[in-house]
C-alpha cells in the first residue's frame, strides 16, 4: 500500500495504490502535471477518481486528467451538479483566477451512495455520507489499512466551513458522529493541511468535545 500526498497552494490530492500497483486519486487539485509525474514514475496505473466534494479546489485539473485517462468519477449523487456549475463548485469566485468558470466534462460520474463498497482495488473502500460542508459530502474508508480520506468533513483540530452553496450546520453533528464510531487509531487525510487521527480529534477537536458533552 502506498499513499502519495500531493499538495499545492489549492488544497490536498492523494494517490492511493494498493500491492498490484492499481490507484485511486482522491481530489484533483491544481497540478496535474505532479500527478503525472507520479502516476509515471511508480509505474501506477490510474483505476478510478474519488471525489469527497464539488468544490473547485478539489476538482480543478480534472479535465486534463480525464483527457488522459479514461477512468470513472465517483461522487455523491446530490454533489454531481457540482461539476457543471461554477455558482455551486464556486470557481466563479475563486480570487486567484478570477472569470474562471470551472465546467467538468466528464462522461462516466457514478454515484458515491452511503455505505456503498468500492470495489476497485485489492482494498475495499467504504463510503460515509457527511453532510455539511456541502449536501454531498463524503470521506472514503478504507479499514484494511486503517484510513479515511475526509474532504473538507474533518481537519487537524477543526472542520470545515457551513456557510456555503448547500450547507447546513444542522447535519455537523450527526456526520460527525459516523465518524466518532471509527476506530481512534484510523488515520485520518485530509483535503488541506496535514494528517490527524480520529483519536486525537476526539480528544482535541472542539467538535468533538461539543458532542461528547451533549
Amino acid at each position: 500500500m502506498v499513499i502519495s500526498l500531493l499538495s499545492v497552494r489549492y488544497s490536498n490530492s492523494y494517490l492511493f495504490v494498493d500491492k498490484n500497483k492499481d490507484s485511486v486519486l482522491i481530489d484533483v487539485n491544481d497540478d496535474y502535471l505532479k500527478l503525472e509525474q507520479e502516476l509515471n514514475g511508480g509505474g501506477y496505473k490510474l483505476k478510478a477518481i474519488l471525489l469527497t466534494h464539488g468544490h473547485f479546489d478539489h476538482i480543478y485539473s480534472l479535465n486534463e486528467i480525464l483527457a488522459h485517462h479514461d477512468v470513472p468519477i465517483y461522487l455523491f449523487k446530490s454533489e454531481q451538479r457540482f461539476l457543471e456549475e461554477p455558482n455551486l463548485n464556486l470557481s466563479r469566485y475563486n480570487s486567484h483566477n478570477p472569470n474562471h468558470d470551472l465546467v467538468i466534462h466528464a462522461k462516466n460520474v457514478r454515484d458515491a451512495e452511503e455505505g456503498m463498497p468500492i470495489n476497485i482495488l485489492n482494498v475495499p473502500i467504504t463510503v460515509i455520507h457527511t453532510p455539511f460542508h456541502t449536501s454531498g459530502s463524503v470521506c472514503y474508508y478504507i479499514k484494511d489499512e486503517n484510513i479515511l480520506f475526509s474532504g473538507d468533513t474533518l481537519f487537524y483540530s477543526t472542520i470545515g466551513r457551513c456557510d456555503l452553496p448547500t450547507s447546513s450546520e444542522n447535519t455537523i453533528e450527526s456526520s460527525l458522529g459516523k465518524l466518532a464510531l471509527l476506530p481512534e487509531d484510523t488515520v485520518v487525510y485530509p483535503g488541506h493541511g496535514k494528517a490527524t487521527s480520529i483519536g486525537r480529534e476526539l480528544k482535541h477537536n472542539a467538535y468533538f468535545q461539543f458532542l461528547s458533552k451533549k
